[in-house]
């Protein structure tokens, strides 16, 4: 065997395997760079998610020569579908996906595709096709390019919150802490489905025992064995000492996204925290206002006006502050148990209908 051919050999297969480790680790070090700018990858997970992630970057123009900056992106019109960009953001977020679109990245592409792609007709279309091509980005094109066009004659019926009668809670569920324990007691709401207890907090939510049809059940498996047509979720007052609003928005989101997975067909409300007296609210470092309206302009933003909606019952019982009327609770924190009616009356005219434009 010649050693010197075998050493010159090796010497010569040297720059390229550096040069093939040198362009790796570049294509990972801009894949970082990416993922901060708000660009993600969800096809590739692993060791190559940041490689994969420069390659797609790259290929759809946000190179580290040619950046795109949101000021660059050209504004989108009404009815312009052309000019909509075209990437995985903007797709989910005109199927009504709004919590997908964010994990796919560029959320404000999707904010965009969304003010501009609002109709029912589109966003049921491009979503069967995402769901029938697995998130395909040909298909998704492909899709937009097959969007069916509105006339005036065709308008279709939208979803908003109106006015319902009793029968309209018949297949609803209400899950949530003591304030749901209350409007379960004293708010008569005697068709609706109750799966409420006492510190219930959105962190253990899923796995807490309730009481449903005389056996203890897990939420999880209640959701999982029985289909409701509307799901009313109400916590967050016990979290008020745990992290921060990012940490139970997080929480928060993860159960939304499983009750979705178990209740495809379901409607979510997300009620508003309740708010405090005014004299809890000055004495209280965390058990205040200030506390519980931020976490709730975060659940606000969770809403997508599709098949999330947001309600304030807050409305009914705050003073002119924005404080909790002292002469409706007991304990500065919940309502007597005369005092649920109002509540009644605010789920009845806040509730999630179907309105036809040409009624």
């Amino acid at each position: 065997m010649d050693v010197r051919a075998e050493n010159k050999k090796k010497r010569n297969g040297s720059p390229l395997i550096v040069m093939i480790m040198m362009t790796v680790l570049l294509l990972q070090a801009y894949g970082f760079l990416l993922e901060g700018w708000g660009y993600n990858n969800r096809i590739v997970q692993g060791c190559g998610e940041k490689v994969a992630l420069a390659i797609l970057g790259i290929r759809e123009g946000y190179s580290p020569w040619s950046r795109k900056e949101p000021e660059e992106w050209e504004e989108p019109v009404e009815g312009d579908l052309e000019r909509v960009p075209t990437n995985h953001s903007n797709r989910l977020a005109m199927a009504g996906m709004a919590g997908e679109a964010d994990a796919w990245g560029y959320k404000e592409l999707a904010e965009n595709a969304v003010s501009v792609v609002t109709d029912k007709n589109v966003g049921d279309f491009v979503k069967n096709h995402l769901m029938d091509h697995s998130l395909l980005e040909e298909y998704m094109e492909n899709a937009v390019s097959e969007l069916p066009t509105e006339t005036e004659e065709e308008r279709l019926p939208e979803t908003v919150i109106g006015q319902v009668d009793e029968d309209y809670f018949a297949d609803a569920v209400f899950i949530g802490d003591s304030r749901m324990v209350g409007v379960m007691e004293y708010a008569g709401l005697d068709q609706a489905t109750f799966l409420a207890k006492i510190s219930m907090t959105i962190y253990g939510m899923m796995n807490t025992k309730v009481s449903f049809q005389g056996h203890n059940e897990t939420v999880r498996n209640v959701l999982t064995n029985h289909q409701f047509g509307k799901i009313y979720l109400m916590v967050g007052i016990n979290e008020l000492g745990t992290a921060d609003t990012d940490y139970f928005i997080r929480h928060y989101t993860e159960v939304i996204e499983e009750i979705r997975q178990l209740q495809p067909d379901a409607v979510i409300i997300i009620q508003a925290i309740l708010h405090v007296t005014g004299e809890k609210d000055r004495e209280d470092d965390i058990f205040n206002n200030e506390n519980i309206d931020e976490k709730n302009e975060a659940l606000k933003e969770l809403a997508n006006s599709l098949n999330i909606f947001y309600i304030d019952v807050n409305e009914v019982y705050d003073d002119e502050n924005g404080n909790l009327r002292q002469e409706l609770s007991g304990d500065d924190v919940h309502l007597l148990g005369n005092c649920y009616g109002p509540w009644h009356d605010f789920l009845m005219e806040h509730g999630v209908v179907t309105v036809n434009p040409e009624e």
